[in-house]
C-alpha cells in the first residue's frame, strides 16, 4: 500500500510519500513548497483569499502527484495558522472537495483552545 501526508504549515506544504512494505515503511518522495499560507495573518485571525489560493494550488500539485505515484491514502493536516484562522473552512471544504478520489483521514479541527 502506498500512502502520503500532505503537512499544512504557516509558511510552507509538505507532502510525504511512502509505501509499506514487509520492513516497514519506505519513502518514495519527501518534498515542501513555500505558500505563505500565513501571510497577511493578524489579529483579526483571517486567511487571506490570495494565500488560500496558492496553498491549494500547491496540494492540486501534490495530489497529482499521488495520483502518479498510486498513492492509496492521503492524510491532510494542518498547523496553528489554519487551526486558529476564523475562516478556517475557506481552506478546508476546498481541500475535503480535492480529497474525494482518494480514502482519507479527516478528523474535525480542534478549537484554537485546545492546541
Amino acid at each position: 500500500m502506498r500512502a502520503a501526508v500532505i503537512d499544512i504549515g504557516s509558511n510552507s506544504v509538505l507532502l510525504l510519500v511512502g509505501e509499506r512494505t514487509e520492513a516497514g515503511w519506505r519513502t518514495l518522495l519527501d518534498t515542501a513548497r513555500i505558500t505563505r499560507l500565513g501571510e497577511g495573518f493578524s489579529a483579526e485571525k483571517l486567511l487571506q483569499p490570495h494565500a488560500i489560493e496558492r496553498t491549494l494550488q500547491v496540494i492540486d500539485e501534490y495530489l497529482e502527484t499521488c495520483r502518479v505515484f498510486g498513492v492509496e491514502r492521503v492524510i491532510i493536516v494542518a498547523t496553528a495558522v489554519v487551526r486558529e484562522a476564523r475562516n478556517q473552512e475557506a481552506l478546508a471544504q476546498q481541500v475535503r472537495q480535492r480529497l474525494q478520489p482518494f480514502a482519507l483521514t479527516t478528523p474535525p479541527l480542534p478549537p484554537p483552545d485546545a492546541c
